[in-house]
């Protein structure tokens, strides 16, 4: 529907050229349609929007906001200026089509990094445009400010034009439409952001392709929906690690009365992570203050798009970059729960391997109180596996992709700030940066996919050193080992040994009297060790006369010079002691090329007796239909399962299980013919959201799905052949005999047409 009423709006707009569209806005009857939220649709013709200044000279002010000339180096630097960022000036403002209804708006410059150099007249700055900045009414709603000025611009008052600088325009246009499109009720279950892409001239000079992004102000509100009894609704901004500010009552000034009371819920939330004044309650009363106050299902979607996305600068990871809405939950008439709304995605796409549960050098309260919840843990794997399996499939996203290039590809070609790391002057730099999204999204799904074991939280944890504090070794003996800032996994530092600093480093005594199970991971670093002889790993239960050496050649890891982790998982009881410890022994480095790196160590212990986890998927035709009465089993003592078209197929294996997962069935071929598990299954590993397998009926010839003319034609031209037969074709000897014949017919027409 959305699709059709865009191109019956453009139709209309290059019928009427640059006359006033003939289709009245409901915002307001002197602008045009499209009006929110088709304004937002990513697959219209890109619009382009015009900024000419009333002062010729005050563009220099607005792109330059504060910079100074340093005749010495001949270029501008930024000024130690406690204003910068708050130059807003006038100007006329219209996009193509609208010469004749250009408006008087108010612009700055955001706060964005500017791309290329000040010098040059393409200079790419983020720019806010206050549509309504100009416009006012008298006490009876009537209009009496400047008279070009106007409330309402196709439904919005105000526009954030950003220039992609962290990354790219494209990225982080994909990534606010991966929030959009996460609205449904698998995601959000609310309308959470828009954006699209637009070009943008100011004074006559083409600026290149920017985002044009949904404004979170009281219009957004009355856009949504949202507004409908100002004295009952709250907006605020989180803006770092409790740091909130109130954007009502009135949004589109931002002045808010000294004596204006919060929210109902951002007074009972008085705790970790909302506020610093308490710790968080334990689960049971966060779960019941959480039913009472906020939109669970929203908050958890964000988190998870954003952790998805990669995005180290949101609320989970970084405290920030958020908006929520309240309500008065005393009023009867109003039953709508807190909403959390995304903001700023402009730092995105860059680690494959981000850990969707914690921020690289640390967890944020966010992360420790909702992400280690024993209910919204899984609430949170389950909507990422939602996603996945829905609205971000891999397929839809490709095709966003694919239905957004030819809108863009013109534009983007000829900005010369697209930020496209081109291979060279052969290659379609557009066409290129577009396939590297998708290759990222590919691999991030496969990666995100991977973290998704845990539905529950680890378990108790005993150590958690990342090298970085003062004392650095303090949860360890360290002897000769010393903190090193040259090499380090995610944080700041870590522990290192060479042939100058060697022994051994042996971690405080931990408490896993209580333990079922002990988790370890720590990940390393090394060069040169000499297996068996340099470097040895210990673990130690309490008795000087029962040191265990768990490895003694770490090169089974991997390569040298670069990060690899380790991880077991302890079931043996002669280790759950109050005094377990880690050794790391170098005493025995005897080379200057030899070292190791210790970081990012984590001990747990899980206390309950572990369940034995569930592998659970379907195997599926080429089609995506469930196959019946596939034989599935796994190895090393693992259970097995026959397919059912109707419910997942279900395998319980071993606490820490580690091995292959196997379908047979002699009248299918399977990709993959295995799946290999060798991280230690601990907990419900769901195949559905996964690329599951693949069952192809030997039957099929062309692996269509079905068994019809185009088989039998291959089958027909093979008949009554032998292997020395020109016309012989091995795949037709269904029963084996080295002759294709009845006994192959009977099995080929018992199969037809399935």
């Amino acid at each position: 529907m959305k699709q059709l009423l865009t191109i019956a709006i453009a139709i209309v707009m290059l019928a009427t050229g640059t006359t006033k569209a003939q289709i009245a806005n409901p915002k307001d009857p002197n602008w045009p349609v499209p009006v929110w939220p088709e304004i937002f649709e990513p697959n219209q013709p890109l619009m382009n929007l015009n900024i000419e200044m009333l002062d010729p000279d005050d563009w220099d002010i607005i792109r330059l906001n504060g910079l100074l000339w340093d005749d010495i180096n001949e270029e501008y630097y930024e000024p130690d200026d406690p204003n910068i960022y708050l130059y807003e000036l006038p100007a006329w403002f219209w996009t193509d089509g609208e010469e004749d209804m250009k408006i008087k708006v108010a612009i700055r410059q955001k706060s964005n990094i500017p791309l290329g150099d000040a010098n040059d007249r393409h200079f790419k700055i983020a720019l806010k445009v206050d549509i309504n900045q100009y416009y006012s009414e008298d006490e009876f709603g009537e209009p009496n400010g400047d008279p070009n000025a106007v409330a309402h611009w196709h439904g919005l008052s105000k526009l954030s034009i950003e220039n992609g600088d962290d990354v790219d325009v494209v990225a982080e246009g994909l990534a606010i439409n991966l929030h959009e499109m996460s609205s449904g009720p698998e995601g959000y279950g609310y309308d959470a952001w828009r954006g699209n892409w637009v070009t943008l001239t100011v004074e006559d000079v083409n600026r290149g392709v920017y985002i044009n992004v949904e404004q979170r102000n009281r219009q957004f509100l009355i856009n949504s929906n949202l507004y409908d009894d100002p004295n009952n609704i709250w907006m605020y901004k989180i803006t770092g690690e409790n740091e909130t500010l109130m954007k009502v009552p009135d949004m589109d000034s931002g002045e808010v009365p000294l004596d204006y009371p919060d929210s109902p819920a951002k007074i009972a939330l008085n705790y970790t992570p909302f506020l610093p004044s308490d710790p968080a309650p334990d689960d049971a009363n966060l779960v019941a203050d959480m039913n009472e106050y906020v939109n669970m299902q929203g908050m958890l979607s964000m988190a998870a798009i954003n952790a998805f996305i990669s995005n180290p600068d949101s609320l989970f990871s970084h405290y920030q970059n958020t908006y929520f809405i309240d309500y008065n939950m005393a009023d009867p008439c109003e039953t709508r729960k807190r909403m959390y709304l995304p903001w700023d995605v402009d730092s995105i796409m860059n680690n494959v391997e981000m850990d969707i549960y914690d921020r690289g050098d640390d967890s944020t309260t966010w992360q420790n109180v909702f992400l280690d919840s024993p209910t919204y843990r899984p609430q949170y794997n389950q909507i990422t596996r939602d996603l996945m399996g829905t609205s971000l499939t891999k397929s839809n996203v490709h095709s966003f992709l694919d239905m957004i290039l030819p809108v863009l590809h013109d534009a983007l070609d000829a900005d010369p700030y697209n930020q496209f790391d081109v291979l060279g002057p052969e290659f379609d730099g557009v066409n290129e940066r577009f396939n590297k999204i998708k290759t990222w999204y590919s691999d991030r799904i496969v990666d995100v996919l991977d973290q998704l074991w845990w539905d529950k939280p680890a378990g108790t944890i005993l150590l958690n050193s990342r090298f970085d504090g003062d004392p650095w070794n303090a949860d360890w003996n360290s002897g000769n080992w010393f903190q090193d800032d040259g090499k380090y996994r995610s944080s700041y530092n870590s522990a290192k040994s060479d042939v100058s600093n060697k022994g051994q480093m042996i971690s405080a005594n931990l408490d896993a009297s209580d333990a079922n199970a002990i988790h370890v991971i720590f990940w390393i670093h090394k060069d040169a060790l000499d297996p068996g002889e340099d470097a040895f790993l210990y673990y130690h239960n309490g008795t000087t006369a029962s040191d265990d050496l768990r490895l003694d050649d770490f090169d089974v890891l991997g390569s040298d010079k670069e990060w690899l982790c380790y991880k077991e998982i302890i079931t043996d009881s002669n280790y759950f002691t109050s005094d377990f410890r880690i050794i790391f022994d170098t005493t025995p480095l005897d080379s200057s090329k030899e070292y190791i790196c210790i970081d990012d160590v984590k001990v747990t212990k899980l206390i309950p007796e572990p369940d034995e986890p569930v592998i659970s998927g379907y195997i599926l035709d080429p089609r995506d239909r469930p196959i019946n009465g596939i034989t599935i089993a796994a190895n090393n003592g693992g259970g097995s399962d026959v397919t059912d078209a109707n419910v997942p197929y279900e395998l319980s294996v071993p606490y820490g299980w580690t091995g292959a997962i196997t379908p047979t069935d002699a009248e299918y071929t399977f990709s993959p013919s295995e799946r290999i598990y060798d991280d230690f299954v601990v907990i419900d590993h769901h195949e559905r959201w996964a690329p599951d397998y693949r069952g192809t009926s030997i039957y099929d010839f062309n692996g269509d799905g079905y068994l019809n003319f185009i088989d039998f034609s291959v089958f027909a031209l093979a008949w009554h052949s032998g292997s020395l037969d020109g016309n012989w074709n091995s795949a037709c000897d269904f029963d084996p005999s080295l002759y294709i014949d009845e006994a192959d017919l009977e099995l080929f027409v018992g199969n037809w047409l399935k």
